[in-house]
């Protein structure tokens, strides 16, 4: 979906004083998020009168370089208001909706492994038993837990502590995945994945995370907590 990129190339060109040309994403994610409701769109524009900001060019050497975006600024609030969520009909009234993103898929094959970034995406086993657990000692009851994933999740594996737990597997989509973890009162991120990480940023309740060191600055903002039992 490429929303993270969005977000940081209008924080970075406001903090350079250069001007932000948004580059649609695709239906129906534009149409929901409305990134490029307050900018200036690329087909309105000569290319070569543009620096296009991509993965490769520009966009990961900066970031490499330490620079990254404050996600609680003004700018990107202002942007952030423009999200129109669909309607979630897989969260639980009257409770307290929890979400967890278990994040498997490509961080774990074996040439991911190699790589020590990707590797912070993922959400092992471990990791997934430390959450269940911090949320059953720490967190009040009555409340549901939505566990969103790339990978096969058996429920029998892990200590559930009687607590009501759904799975939503490749099967759902990813905008109703986002949307859930957008909306939802308390959002557990899989390491640090753009996915979770970007609904970390849209969610107005309660993010945590376990600390990932420097990464943790991909997703500064002020509802993100960091605790190591989660580690």
């Amino acid at each position: 979906m490429q929303i993270y990129s969005r977000l940081w190339t209008a924080y970075f060109a406001e903090q350079e004083g250069f001007e932000y040309i948004h580059t649609p994403l695709k239906d129906p994610y534009e149409s929901v998020f409305n990134l490029g409701a307050k900018f200036h769109n690329i087909r309105e524009k000569d290319l070569n009168e543009v620096t296009i900001f991509n993965k490769q060019t520009n966009y990961t050497p900066i970031i490499k370089r330490g620079l990254f975006a404050d996600f609680s600024g003004k700018l990107i609030q202002s942007i952030i208001k423009n999200y129109t969520p669909p309607e979630n009909i897989i969260q639980q009234g009257n409770q307290t909706n929890i979400c967890i993103h278990v994040r498997r898929g490509d961080t774990v094959n074996d040439e991911s492994k190699k790589c020590k970034a990707v590797s912070y995406r993922t959400c092992s086993t471990e990791n997934l038993k430390n959450i269940l657990d911090y949320i059953h000692h720490y967190i009040s009851h009555p409340l549901t837990i939505n566990i969103h994933t790339d990978g096969n999740i058996n429920l029998s594996d892990l200590n559930t502590h009687g607590m009501s737990i759904n799975v939503y597997d490749r099967n759902t989509s990813e905008l109703t995945a986002i949307n859930d973890m957008i909306l939802c009162d308390i959002l557990f991120p899989s390491g640090i994945s753009s996915f979770s990480g970007i609904a970390g940023i849209y969610n107005k309740n309660t993010v945590i995370s376990r600390s990932n060191g420097i990464y943790d600055n991909l997703y500064i903002q002020k509802n993100r907590k960091y605790i190591t039992e989660l580690s």
